[in-house]
């Protein structure tokens, strides 16, 4: 870290950082320090960058109304932090990922499937009387009691319900010369991506 007139991450963590997603997207691995990297400690490091960007640019102190409406103005720092979640949860997950229109969707869907588990063995199955999922449900929920925005309602305008909202998703897999703020993530994965 850098302490001038206001904390600050080295240029450096910050260029080696978006370096090492490269790598991750081009690849499929990456190291850190030299040894092989997992993308909780990817997340860590954007995580970290981006708590330090809102704490400078007191981004904390905007309504929720105000950014939601600009979500899609993020800062090249952001961006990375964007298009590393996109990744994550959307392109190459290890799991394939289920977004549901409303909050309590993922709770029907959990129980139906645990009822019905033995007709559905490619989704779930059960050891040793435990469920698990071989499916992921995006969680986008804010925290109860709480006035902050959830991850990814900031990064990509997801409310807490609503299928308006889930259009936003959409708008990041097609090619929309209209709606620049979305860039097209998986065509760009796509075009980087090698054999992994």
């Amino acid at each position: 870290m850098v302490v001038n007139k206001k904390v600050n991450i080295t240029r450096e963590f910050y260029k080696n950082t978006r370096a090492i997603a490269n790598s991750l997207y081009k690849t499929g691995a990456f190291t850190i320090n030299g040894t092989k990297g997992t993308l909780k400690q990817l997340e860590g490091r954007f995580s970290f960058i981006n708590h330090i960007n809102k704490v400078n640019n007191k981004k904390n102190k905007i309504n929720d109304k105000e950014l939601l409406l600009n979500f899609r103005y993020l800062n090249g720092q952001e961006k990375e932090y964007q298009k590393f979640l996109f990744y994550k949860y959307f392109f190459n997950n290890e799991k394939p990922c289920i977004l549901t229109e409303g909050t309590t969707d993922i709770l029907y869907l959990k129980s139906a499937l645990k009822n019905l588990y033995e007709d559905y063995p490619k989704l779930i199955k059960k050891v040793n009387g435990e469920f698990i999922f071989k499916i992921f449900f995006l969680e986008r929920s804010k925290k109860k009691n709480t006035q902050k925005v959830s991850k990814m309602e900031y990064f990509f305008g997801l409310k807490e319900d609503g299928a308006d909202t889930m259009i936003q998703i959409y708008n990041y897999y097609v090619s929309n010369k209209q709606k620049k703020h979305c860039p097209n993530y998986s065509e760009l994965f796509k075009k980087n991506e090698c054999d992994f």
